[in-house]
């Protein structure tokens, strides 16, 4: 079965619409379609699953909001500069036209000993973002926006100090500011529908922000380790062993904090992932934890699949699997109480998986 999504594309530089054009057809278009399938191809741009096609363009928001409303695109690239209405006027006045939407956050933490590290460390604004299975774009043609790979910093005190240390002081408030940034600064989420998902350490990020936030209505954590005493040697950036920095390991363990988590969780795994620190154990024990203390958790195991995944049809069924998940634990949601969104009390529509 082919999906065909449509795009528009608002630019004010014709030469910049035409590459992309270019582009889309060489990956997504019928152009692909006719190509030999080259070895390796990446399933995002594997031309009997997914086809897209251009449906316009517009040189400005003001075109584009015509065309939107004629067109009805799956998805809008749109430029932020731009002359009579720019691409941040443009979400504006889509959010208040078409309505907010529901959000998917997806990243991976890094720790810097010091702010200048972190600063240096900053993804390129102009970079392209290249779709993939391991990417969340995809879901931006499922009705979400995207926020993808958005700064999470953890960062050192000072030069006397280790970066976790303060692991969730600062996990929590990139969180914090990622949401507003989405749904108030850039006006287009819905702050009552958020998911947040990662993989392998964006995973045990997205596990540790269910137990201790009520920010997101859902998780997907992908192939993570959620106790850090069976990675006692090190993890990450971390070059402390567990018995010199116990209370850090065991504060950074969202195993130790199942009980705590009150929204939707799907852990994923593949099931002979030999990535060290990564052993399947570390979801299987988390899920367990989960269904013990009554929360609402899934667990799939992926068959014959290692830390990446590589085989079309078991990552297929992982997007359909995070698919699902959104749908209905994002996307559908019911509102939440006043008094459940502050995590004084729970969602008893909730059940168990």
């Amino acid at each position: 079965k082919i999906m065909v999504y449509t795009v528009l594309i608002v630019d004010d530089e014709p030469l910049v619409q035409i590459g992309l054009k270019s582009m889309l057809a060489r990956s997504f278009g019928q152009e692909k379609a006719d190509a030999p399938e080259a070895e390796g191809a990446d399933i995002s741009a594997h031309s009997e699953q997914l086809r897209i096609e251009v449906a316009g363009t517009s040189a400005n928001g003001r075109e584009a909001l015509s065309q939107i409303g004629q067109l009805r695109p799956d998805i809008v690239i749109a430029d932020i500069r731009m002359p009579v209405m720019n691409g941040l006027e443009l979400l504006e006045e889509s959010r208040r036209l078409f309505g907010r939407l529901p959000v998917f956050m997806w990243t991976y933490p890094y720790e810097y000993k010091c702010p200048a590290e972190s600063e240096k460390a900053r993804a390129e604004r102009h970079k392209y973002t290249k779709p993939s299975y391991g990417s969340a774009m995809i879901w931006a043609t499922q009705g979400y926006a995207v926020l993808d790979e958005f700064t999470m910093a953890i960062i050192a005190a000072d030069k006397s100090a280790e970066p976790n240390d303060r692991f969730l002081e600062q996990l929590v408030m990139s969180a914090e500011a990622a949401v507003d940034f989405v749904c108030d600064s850039l006006g287009i989420g819905d702050r009552d529908r958020i998911g947040v998902g990662g993989h392998s350490y964006g995973g045990f990020m997205t596990a540790n922000l269910l137990a201790h936030t009520r920010l997101f209505r859902a998780g997907v954590a992908r192939s993570g380790a959620y106790n850090r005493s069976l990675t006692p040697f090190g993890f990450q950036s971390e070059r402390r062993n567990y018995w010199k920095a116990k209370n850090v390991y065991d504060e950074m363990s969202p195993f130790n904090y199942a009980d705590k988590v009150k929204d939707a969780l799907m852990l994923i795994h593949g099931q002979i992932d030999n990535n060290t620190g990564t052993f399947p154990v570390q979801s299987e024990r988390l899920y367990q934890a989960l269904v013990y203390f009554g929360a609402t958790a899934r667990y799939v195991q992926l068959p014959y699949e290692s830390h990446s995944y590589q085989g079309i049809e078991t990552t297929l069924d992982m997007l359909y699997e995070t698919g699902y998940w959104l749908d209905t634990y994002v996307k559908n949601a019911k509102p939440r109480k006043e008094k459940d969104a502050e995590g004084k009390a729970s969602d008893k529509s909730d059940k168990k998986e």
